[in-house]
């Protein structure tokens, strides 16, 4: 999502939608439950396994772990002028 940024989020107001990090890095989860979501799977199985499974926390601290840089950077370059 960070990558294809521009085709992902268009022109979307970031300082509108997502005012803290912390409301964007939600959506970013929102998204990846969205997008692994198969009409051939239990539309939950994700979701479960996010807030159920490994735990909401968790996720997202292994999601910043892991991209947490790249996260905030990009945050950052889109929030800039708010």
């Amino acid at each position: 999502m960070v990558d294809d940024a521009d085709e992902f989020y268009g022109n979307l107001d970031f300082c509108h939608y997502f005012p803290t990090l912390k409301k964007y890095v939600n959506d970013v989860v929102y998204e990846i439950i969205q997008q692994y979501r198969h009409p051939d799977y239990d539309l939950d199985d994700i979701e479960n396994f996010i807030y159920n499974h490994v735990g909401y926390e968790n996720f997202v601290n292994i999601l910043m772990d892991m991209y947490g840089e790249k996260i905030e950077n990009f945050y950052n370059e889109k929030t800039k002028d708010c």
